[in-house]
C-alpha cells in the first residue's frame, strides 16, 4: 500500500465500537483486588509515600483531594474494581492522522477514546489518547510540508478517573528526516506512570525501523499486571515521517 493511500485510510478520527472499558460499580469490600486501598485515608497516605521518588504523585494527590467526599470514594469504587486496568485495552486507541485544527497545526492532538459513565457532559472514566511533536529540545515543529531535520514524536493512552490521570504508556521516538521522507530512527523510549496502588506496568523490548514509505516506526508490547487478579498485554504502536507524528495506536 502506497503512503498516500495508507494516508487515507488512516484518516477517520477514531473507532469506538469494539468492546467497552466494563466496569462495575459495586462497594469496594464486595469487588476489591488484593492489596486494594479502600478509604480516601488510605490512598492519600500512599500517594503521600509515592512522592519520594515520584513527583508526579504530588498532582494526582492534589487532584484526588479536590474531588467533592462521594465522588472520592467513587474513584476508588473504579479504580479497585480488577477489571479496571484491562480498560486501557478494551478496544483500539486509535489516533487521527492530522490534527483537526489542520494538518500537524503544532498542537498535540488529544481526544477521548472511550469513556464510562456520566459526569459534566464526559464519563466518569475515560480512556483518552494523544500524540504530537516535542520542540522543546530544539527539533523540528510540526509542518504540512517536509522538513529535513531532527524530530522528537510521542503517543500517549491515559486512563482518567473524574479527570485525575491514573495511568499513562506512552512512546517517544527520536528521529531524523529529509524533506521527503524519515530516514533514520535514532531511538524509540517507552515509559509509563501507574497510580493504581495493587497493580504494575512492564514493557518488552522496544522495537524502531524506517518503513518502505520512508515512515519512522516505533513499538513495543506492554504487561500489566493485578495483584492475585487478572494481566492483560497490548502492543502500542506509532509512526511519524518528515511532517510530524501522524498515527499511533494501542491494541
Amino acid at each position: 500500500m502506497s503512503k498516500k493511500t495508507n494516508s487515507r485510510c488512516l484518516a477517520v478520527l477514531l473507532a469506538t465500537t469494539v468492546g467497552s472499558l466494563a466496569l462495575t460499580v459495586l462497594p469496594v469490600e464486595a469487588n476489591a483486588a488484593s492489596g486494594a486501598v479502600t478509604t480516601p485515608a488510605e490512598y492519600v497516605s500512599w500517594l503521600q509515600s509515592q512522592e519520594v521518588t515520584d513527583p508526579g504523585a504530588a498532582t494526582v494527590l492534589q487532584q484526588y483531594q479536590a474531588l467533592p467526599g462521594a465522588q472520592q470514594a467513587q474513584f476508588l469504587n473504579y479504580i479497585n474494581d480488577p477489571s479496571f486496568m484491562s480498560g486501557l485495552t478494551a478496544g483500539t486507541a486509535d489516533t487521527p492522522e492530522e490534527d483537526p485544527g489542520g494538518k500537524n497545526s503544532g498542537k498535540p492532538i488529544t481526544f477521548v477514546v472511550q469513556s464510562q459513565g456520566d459526569v459534566q457532559g464526559g464519563g466518569d472514566v475515560q480512556v483518552v489518547a494523544g500524540g504530537g511533536v516535542d520542540t522543546s529540545g530544539g527539533g523540528n515543529s510540526p509542518s504540512s510540508l517536509g522538513r529535513s531535520g531532527d524530530w522528537t514524536a510521542s503517543y500517549w493512552v491515559n486512563d482518567t478517573v473524574f479527570g485525575v490521570k491514573v495511568t499513562q504508556v506512552k512512546l517517544s521516538e527520536h528521529y531524523h528526516s529529509t524533506s521527503t521522507r524519515a530516514d533514520k530512527v535514532y531511538d524509540c523510549l517507552a515509559s509509563h506512570y501507574n497510580y493504581v496502588p495493587f497493580s504494575s506496568f512492564s514493557h518488552g523490548a522496544v522495537q524502531n525501523w524506517i518503513s518502505a514509505a520512508g515512515n519512522a516506526h516505533c513499538e513495543t508490547a506492554w504487561t500489566g499486571h493485578i495483584d492475585a487478579g487478572p494481566s492483560w498485554s497490548a502492543t502500542e504502536h506509532m509512526w511519524a515521517d518528515e511532517t510530524g507524528f501522524r498515527h499511533g495506536s494501542l491494541s
